[in-house]
């Protein structure tokens, strides 16, 4: 197990503690569809300690239908309107979590079975937060492995999550940012990064195989300009990272 910068520390618990699984995701029936299938095929006493949110962040025309499954824990919930990169989609999730710990991603990056099992025994503390690598076997072989950490994925406690500010939405309706910020806030608490070194997350976002994986690249008319929420982060980088704390400006409903 690796730990950004020179820190060690044993990760691994033998007791499995439980989980909620976060995504938010827009109209993807067919990586939606792969996720599911693959929480379905996770062992019956994982399936038991997890509970999956997802929240639907498109047009509502366009929503995407789910059906009760008995096998999973798994709610869906919409937005009441619709707004372009509304990331207080993220804090929802955090807010309806009934698990102490959250693991939170978009649509792209699927949790594989022998990744979960993994995930499910690392240590809960509050101390660290947890991001990790990806790999893609689409790719050449020698690149498949080769990938950062996916900036929008995070394993975390809800305790730390509200303490540092949450997802600022001030940035919600334009581009990018609103994770590089929370790592950040992260950060300058005093909360250390931990990446396990031998826990890959499957990276869908430039899928042939799957090509409604990033709802983010493919056919999406919104707008990608990034230059005003750059000027909000860097405001919130001058003042300490002393965020706004006004979560959930929207109104939503569980439809499943």
């Amino acid at each position: 197990m690796l730990l950004e910068g020179r820190y060690r520390l044993k990760v691994f618990t033998r007791k499995m503690k439980s989980i909620t699984v976060g995504y938010v995701c827009g109209s993807q029936p067919l990586i939606l569809r792969r996720h599911i299938q693959t929480w379905r095929e996770y062992p019956d006493w994982i399936k038991k300690k997890l509970e999956f949110i997802l929240v639907y962040v498109g047009p509502n025309k366009d929503i995407v239908s789910l059906k009760p499954m008995p096998d999973l824990n798994i709610s869906l919930y919409l937005l009441e309107k619709f707004k372009p990169w509304n990331y207080g989609a993220k804090n929802l999730i955090f807010h309806v979590a009934s698990n102490k710990w959250v693991f939170l991603s978009d649509l792209d990056h699927l949790i594989e079975k022998e990744a979960i099992v993994k995930i499910a025994k690392l240590e809960q503390t509050k101390r660290f937060f947890y991001m990790f690598k990806r790999y893609n076997p689409e790719l050449e072989v020698e690149s498949q492995y080769n990938q950062s950490c996916h900036p929008g994925t995070f394993y975390m406690s809800k305790k730390i999550f509200w303490r540092v500010g949450g997802i600022e939405e001030d940035l919600s309706g334009y581009y990018g940012y609103e994770d590089v910020l929370l790592k950040e806030c992260l950060l300058h608490y005093g909360h250390k990064i931990v990446i396990p070194s031998d826990i890959f997350l499957r990276n869908y976002s430039l899928s042939k195989q799957i090509p409604d994986a990033d709802y983010r690249n493919k056919n999406n008319s919104w707008s990608r300009d990034s230059e005003r929420n750059l000027k909000i982060i860097n405001y919130y980088r001058k003042n300490r990272y002393k965020l706004s704390h006004k979560h959930l400006r929207f109104q939503w409903r569980r439809v499943l």
